[in-house]
């Protein structure tokens, strides 16, 4: 999409919603899970993901905001109570981004759902040069406040789209953990139980989503986390996957 227009700006609103008293009355009938009704939909969803409810949680959002408007360049991306507007703008026609925008903040009102704005932020991505800054987006009276980086799902996303905050963020996590793998070893765990521990508390922060950031990293970044998997390897002793090959196999 991106190549295929001039200069396009990828324009994204995430948010997350809270609830009132009458959709929380439909959980607690459900699961009997909740008793407050000043928890928000992510409580919500988490207490039931706690419960037995987890796949019935995510599948009741899902139906319930199943009627939003979606084209081509502007659709609402949805993951449980995670919700993103994204839209691509070309040739500063944003009428249908902002009109999208709007109509959902209507029919968020209409379904009794209530957008939290100091916990929603608006990310552009604009590769074009000297433009001016972009009308600030509102939600009612408030103004959405527009940010440099944001994490959505866990990734973190920048107006650059090159993922060096996203591959700092991953390092630092990571390298918290191989403390632990260090300390394992020290106790003479054997090579089994410590690869079995850096797949799942090390690897798993590592490649995270890999298939998305993965072809398209600075060969700075993608060569810092590899080093990482050597330095794990050389604790665990032996020779882990690199990230290039781990990144080909999941996307194949």
């Amino acid at each position: 999409m991106i190549e295929a227009l001039a200069n396009p700006t990828i324009t994204g609103l995430f948010g997350r919603g809270e609830t009132n008293k009458q959709f929380l009355i439909a959980y607690q009938k459900l699961g009997g899970l909740l008793q407050s009704d000043s928890l928000t939909l992510w409580s919500a969803t988490w207490e039931l993901h706690r419960g037995l409810f987890f796949p019935l949680s995510s599948f009741l959002f899902t139906l319930y905001t199943a009627d939003c408007y979606n084209s081509d360049t502007c659709h609402i991306q949805k993951f449980a109570d995670d919700t993103a507007i994204v839209g691509c703008i070309s040739g500063d026609e944003e009428e249908e981004y902002r009109s999208l925008v709007d109509d959902f903040v209507v029919w968020s009102h209409k379904n009794n759902l209530q957008l939290n704005t100091s916990k929603t932020k608006e990310l552009v991505v604009d590769f074009g040069r000297d433009r001016p800054n972009p009308r600030p987006v509102l939600i009612g009276v408030e103004e959405v406040e527009v940010v440099q980086t944001y994490t959505y799902l866990g990734l973190w996303l920048d107006i650059k789209l090159d993922w060096t905050s996203n591959t700092g963020q991953l390092y630092k996590k990571a390298q918290s953990r191989m403390y632990f793998l260090r300390r394992l070893r020290s106790f003479n765990i054997c090579k089994k139980l410590l690869g079995i521990f850096y797949q799942s508390v090390v690897a798993s922060v590592l490649t995270y989503a890999v298939v998305c950031w993965g072809g398209s990293t600075s060969k700075t970044d993608f060569s810092r986390l590899e080093k990482l998997i050597r330095r794990a390897g050389s604790v665990v002793g032996t020779r882990l996957d690199p990230l290039a090959t781990v990144a080909e196999r999941r996307t194949l």
